[in-house]
């Protein structure tokens, strides 16, 4: 009876001992994890903030293209340069408000509206993932609107010159 009391007593301690060497695999298990599952968890949160400050930028590119090709007549780039600040609002995260570059032809009523924008976050560069800390987006979109009544005028008048330089 002795002996089955020693070898229950002897299987007791050798489980214990198994059961805390797991528990020690297991700290070192997620003090080695753990870092690289909170790093990919902030790098992907990052890259969420930056992905919606790109789609803002698109947004707002489009919208000033489109305004100054349909409702500013004479000035289309002035109109998307002035209002460039409304447009923006507060809704960039994180990141400044980008600058506006505007060109147009006025015989098309073409406009072309393009936003860049330089973010810097030092954070990344200390993980060898963006060297330079800083994250560049530019977005371009162009926009034309025809008025038809202009372009009859416009096209009527250069067949009236053709047919008066003709004629003679």
């Amino acid at each position: 009876m002795c002996s089955a009391v020693s070898d229950f007593h002897q299987k007791y301690k050798t489980n214990k001992r198994i059961r805390k060497i797991q528990k020690a695999y297991l700290t070192i298990e997620l003090a080695l994890i753990f870092p690289i599952i909170l790093l990919v968890i902030v790098l992907v949160v990052h890259w969420g903030f930056m992905m919606y400050d790109r789609v803002i930028m698109s947004q707002d590119a489009y919208l000033l293209a489109l305004r100054g090709a349909v409702i500013s007549d004479e000035e289309p780039e002035q109109y998307a340069m002035e209002n460039s600040d409304w447009q923006f609002g507060g809704w960039y995260f994180g990141s400044p408000t980008p600058s506006v570059q505007t060109s147009s032809d006025w015989l098309f009523n073409t406009v072309e509206v393009t936003l860049s924008m330089e973010t810097y976050h030092g954070g990344t560069s200390y993980y060898s993932i963006n060297p330079q800390g800083k994250w560049a987006s530019s977005i371009s979109w162009k926009a034309d609107y025809t008025r038809p009544s202009k372009r009859v005028r416009l096209f009527t008048r250069a067949y009236d010159l053709y047919k008066v330089f003709t004629s003679e």
